[in-house]
């Protein structure tokens, strides 16, 4: 079931990618590469740093079809994405997206037996990298970089990960109320502007 939900993120991060960066005059080939880094940038950086080889890519090439659709659906239906209506759904996806990337890094860790606090670092970077690297090729301050609630909602989604695992029977359970958990953060910060504070008034001009 994660593996399947993977690859759909994947594919919407692509997507988002993908739309993103169209405004940035970026031919096809320039699109499908910031969406291959935004579908797959996070889990790369992840398996890397946890010494995962070869690169979960690598041995499965099922991913880069899904950006290919990803990007694709981006090119044909950027119009239509782009509408009010449609790009809350766009949110909603990448926030589900978020979630099931959170959890996935979080399982890697966890099956290296890695400490509580590196299964967080790790569900994290999985769950935002791809993204950052995405906003940085676009010539954009990264969102986690930003006041919106993002990177917290992965870390909050991971600890929830952690102690369901611990304390309910079932790993799918768990697994589908940690996704649902985090994405709900990560949803509520955007309906209500929730945000971190900043420190701009402490700078003199």
């Amino acid at each position: 079931m994660i593996y399947y939900f993977d690859l759909i993120s994947v594919l919407v991060c692509s997507i988002t990618g993908a739309l993103a960066s169209m405004d940035k005059k970026i031919d096809g080939f320039g699109l499908f590469i910031i969406g291959t880094v935004a579908g797959i940038g996070g889990g790369t950086v992840r398996d890397i740093i946890l010494g995962r080889f070869p690169v979960f890519w690598i041995s499965d090439n099922t991913y880069f079809i899904s950006i290919a659709i990803g990007t694709v659906c981006a090119v044909i239906f950027a119009n239509t994405l782009q509408r009010k209506k449609y790009s809350y759904l766009l949110l909603f996806l990448d926030a589900l997206g978020l979630a099931i990337f959170t959890i996935i890094g979080a399982d890697a860790a966890i099956e290296l037996g890695k400490t509580n606090l590196v299964i967080i670092i790790m569900a994290m970077t999985t769950g935002v990298v791809g993204g950052m690297l995405r906003d940085i090729l676009c010539n954009e301050i990264p969102l986690i970089l930003r006041r919106e609630i993002y990177a917290l909602a992965s870390i909050i989604g991971a600890i929830v990960y952690i102690i369901l695992l611990n304390t309910l029977p079932s790993k799918e359970f768990a697994v589908v109320l940690s996704i649902s958990i985090t994405a709900a953060i990560r949803l509520l910060a955007i309906k209500y502007k929730l945000s971190l504070p900043h420190f701009s008034h402490l700078v003199k001009k």
